[in-house]
């Protein structure tokens, strides 16, 4: 039995979308002087964070348009594979260490931080194994 889809809550995504536009504001405000000197063009980072805001709208959109059980399902492999990757640091060679921190695997010429997308990686298990237990019971402290 398939279910009704609900509609997006249009408040939460005004409001995405309002911080997104304070935030690329203050960027613009704020490295507009050292853009200039340093590239030429004022606009260089403003530009940078136009690319990856319309990225992240865009996956945002998918993601809103995925059921929520599939991460449920997706959530102990999701987990298990950011372990192994954060286990992969350890690895002599694999991980990059900048200012005494060890946060980094080289993938390519670039570099992919690992600790940052952990926090993604737990969000789904620990929003996978709550949600599992608070409908099994009656209030969120289970009384």
């Amino acid at each position: 039995m398939k279910s009704k889809r609900s509609a997006p809550d249009f408040i939460l995504f005004v409001i995405v979308l309002l911080l997104l536009t304070v935030g690329i504001v203050m960027v613009y405000s704020s490295s507009y002087v050292y853009a200039q000197i340093a590239y030429a063009d004022g606009a260089h980072f403003l530009k940078n964070q136009l690319i990856w805001a319309f990225v992240g709208i865009a996956g945002m959109l998918v993601v809103m348009n995925i059921d929520y059980k599939i991460y449920r399902k997706w959530a102990y492999p999701i987990f298990g594979i950011a372990v192994f990757l954060l286990l992969l640091l350890l690895v002599p060679g694999v991980g990059i260490t900048i200012k005494d921190a060890t946060r980094w695997i080289g993938v390519a010429v670039k570099g992919f931080n690992l600790l940052r997308s952990l926090n993604w990686h737990w969000l789904f298990f620990w929003q996978s194994t709550w949600l599992k237990d608070r409908i099994r019971s009656s209030s969120l402290l289970g009384v």
